[in-house]
């Protein structure tokens, strides 16, 4: 378990999809827009847990344009679960994986509302929304290019 969240808890830290969503809505609506994002991003990523310990990699073999959202997050966890693991261990595995979920986007979500933030944020909106909209763009653009030609 604890390999396991070596490579969970950094990946989680690191900037990505779910971290700009919770920082945008947090900075451009406030507080409880950014725990409300954050709790749907953890209940995503509960369920991500969920469907890589449970087996269910074969469904995500089958639906490529499902595969792209749990790649990473699903064999993080595949590797880690053997038929010998028990199923508590399993349940604890994905509770904590919630938890810190949880945890780290509300951090981030009532820092980044915070008052003199939000003052920083309105000064420069302009360009912080442009570079958020060119990484959605990118991610999009790469998942596009996984679904259209997969195994490359």
């Amino acid at each position: 378990m604890i390999s396991v969240f070596g490579i969970f808890v950094p990946a989680l830290i690191l900037p990505g999809p779910d971290f700009v969503a919770v920082v945008r809505s947090s900075m451009t609506r406030g507080t409880r827009a950014g725990l409300w994002t954050t709790l749907g991003v953890s209940i995503c990523l509960g369920l991500y847990a969920s469907l890589s310990l449970l087996g269910l990699s074969a469904v995500l073999v089958k639906y490529q344009w499902l595969a792209w959202a749990v790649r990473l997050f699903t064999s993080v966890f595949a590797t880690s679960v053997t038929s010998t693991t028990p199923v508590w261990l399993m349940a604890v595995m994905i509770g904590l994986v919630f938890a810190a979920a949880l945890t780290w986007y509300s951090i981030a979500s009532v820092f980044m509302s915070s008052a003199p933030v939000r003052r920083r944020f309105t000064r420069a909106r302009h360009w912080i929304e442009r570079a958020a909209g060119v990484v959605f763009v990118g991610i999009g653009g790469r998942i596009f290019w996984d679904a259209r030609a997969p195994g490359l």
